[in-house]
């Protein structure tokens, strides 16, 4: 396509080959461990012709410099011929460890994974089964977390692999986490030849510089948000006896200035101080009046997720720090836009347990 200007500058590969057809880029960073996303819409019909399903994809935004590595690298997984045109969807290489793209596995009391960490096993999968001859995800980057989840006793023909390790990963809660609650993703990272998964926990922000400071006039553009009222009370039952009665825990958080809302969990709880552990857990892990926040900003768009973001504007209460969640850059004709999707940062809970 035509450069709209010399500040930014995007190129399109498929394959090993650059595509100047394209005029609109549509990348999507979900978070959450979804995966990475991208459509592009190409001025050319005859691009259907070209056997693309499963071709590799790189979108370079080259956005105030040239990038040495692509904003988005992934795999073809779907594409619609339109008049004049050819719309391309892909997905970061993470969609051949996840349900119909991956490669079941069937672990047996014979053939199993006792012993790994569920980081240890999603190595070894992807190293047996998936690279086999090429490296489709690089592992190069992937590290274990503090106390991390085991394999322990896994049976059965798994065929969603990712599905597995990031329900593992996501209910990962452990005694240093009580005190100072951090969540734990999965996400991609490009190091210029390959997409490396990663498996980390959310940044400490005590003593922390945010790499992205937003205000009016320096990066800020505009932002929209809806509050709701939290569920501030909870009631825990669990499966056991206590001498008591049954294991019971309850836990309301604040005055509730925006009303009291209740909810109910249940699970493998031995005790009443381990019921209510798990109910202040589930309330401080969800507790936020702000039900979405995205910002509309001009600079941001190489920051990851995870990161800590600082907005200074007049409203106290948005004005701190939070976490990036999501990102979305979306490039046409009228040059780029970038949406950002941010979080309050987690209560510490240590004056709760």
């Amino acid at each position: 396509m035509t450069k709209q200007n010399i500040y930014c500058e995007p190129q399109l590969f498929i394959g090993d080959t650059e595509n100047f057809d394209f005029n609109k880029v549509n990348v999507s960073f979900s978070g959450n461990n979804a995966l990475n996303s991208m459509s592009v819409t190409i001025n050319n019909p005859d691009m259907d012709n070209f056997k693309l399903f499963n071709k590799p994809i790189s979108f370079y935004l080259n956005y105030g410099s040239n990038d040495g590595v692509p904003i988005f690298r992934g795999f073809i997984k779907n594409v619609n011929t339109g008049v004049g045109s050819v719309t391309i969807k892909a997905l970061d290489p993470r969609c051949f460890i996840t349900g119909k793209e991956g490669i079941p596995i069937n672990i047996t009391e014979t053939n199993n994974y006792d012993g790994f960490t569920v980081v240890q096993f999603l190595q070894a999968y992807i190293e047996d089964y998936v690279n086999i001859n090429d490296t489709i995800i690089s592992v190069r980057a992937l590290k274990d977390i503090e106390n991390p989840p085991l394999m322990k006793a896994v049976r059965g023909n798994i065929t969603d692999v990712y599905g597995t390790i990031k329900s593992q990963i996501e209910k990962k809660i452990n005694d240093t986490d009580l005190i100072d609650i951090k969540r734990h993703y999965i996400d991609m990272i490009d190091d210029g030849l390959y997409s490396n998964i990663i498996v980390y926990t959310e940044k400490d922000i005590d003593n922390s510089f945010p790499p992205l400071i937003l205000k009016y006039k320096d990066g800020l553009l505009d932002y929209k948000y809806k509050k709701r009222a939290p569920t501030s009370s909870i009631t825990v039952s669990g499966k056991g006896e206590t001498m008591q009665g049954p294991v019971v825990g309850s836990f309301t958080y604040g005055n509730t200035p925006l009303g009291r809302v209740g909810k109910t969990l249940s699970g493998e709880f031995k005790s009443n101080a381990e019921a209510q552990q798990a109910g202040v857990i589930d309330i401080l892990q969800n507790y936020d009046a702000l039900d979405k926040f995205n910002i509309s900003c001009d600079k941001g768009h190489y920051t990851g997720l995870g990161s800590i973001v600082q907005l200074q504007v007049d409203e106290n209460e948005l004005s701190k720090d939070f976490r990036l969640i999501s990102k979305k850059i979306d490039y046409g004709n009228k040059g780029v836009t970038l949406s950002l999707g941010v979080a309050k940062i987690n209560i510490k809970i240590s004056d709760y347990i």
